[in-house]
């Protein structure tokens, strides 16, 4: 069964602050990838892992960043308000994508087993077409298309997804994925 909520006011003011005055600082430290989904993909973007996925780190996550606590406060703000449990914070990454020649990134899932994921736009991208994609199970079929929108929260469950790079400016997403 597919999952999904969208909100655009989960947010308090504190959590805006903290999205505005340290995330999208320029002095935030972004780290670069060299692929998206497969080594090789030439998916180039920069990165700030919060909590390593399990898959790379002996089945274990791991923190990563001072910024836990916080980004830890975002997740709770979404799944406390639509009563979503969350057992077990699988990973927390923060994507700044960009234009890198590359169209969108191929469909994948963030895991090979069940899980929740929750996206979070943390910029106001000038590329409003910079979508992300849920697919069905088939990986054809779409379900949602999200044009990209700052402070918006997107909930899904372990569904086929991609996102379109954004032809201009940048993104700033939160992922979090957890069961």
């Amino acid at each position: 069964m597919f999952e999904f909520i969208q909100d655009n006011n989960f947010l308090n003011d504190e959590h805006k602050t903290f999205i505005n005055d340290i995330i999208l600082d320029d002095d935030f430290a972004w780290y670069h990838q060299n692929y998206s989904i497969v080594k090789d993909d030439c998916d180039k973007f920069l990165t700030h892992i919060v909590v390593q996925r399990p898959e790379d780190n002996k089945g274990n996550s791991k923190i990563n960043s001072i910024h836990y606590e916080k980004m830890i406060e975002l997740l709770y703000a979404f799944t406390d308000k639509h009563n979503i449990k969350c057992n077990t914070l699988l990973r927390c990454g923060l994507n700044l994508t960009y234009n890198n020649g590359v169209e969108k990134c191929k469909v994948h899932r963030d895991h090979s087993f069940e899980h929740k994921q929750l996206l979070i736009c943390l910029n106001e991208p000038i590329d409003k077409e910079a979508y992300t994609v849920i697919l069905d199970k088939d990986e054809k079929t779409e379900l949602k298309r999200i044009a990209p929108k700052q402070y918006q929260g997107i909930y899904y469950n372990n569904q086929p997804h991609y996102q379109f790079y954004p032809k201009s400016g940048h993104r700033v997403m939160a992922v979090f994925t957890f069961t």
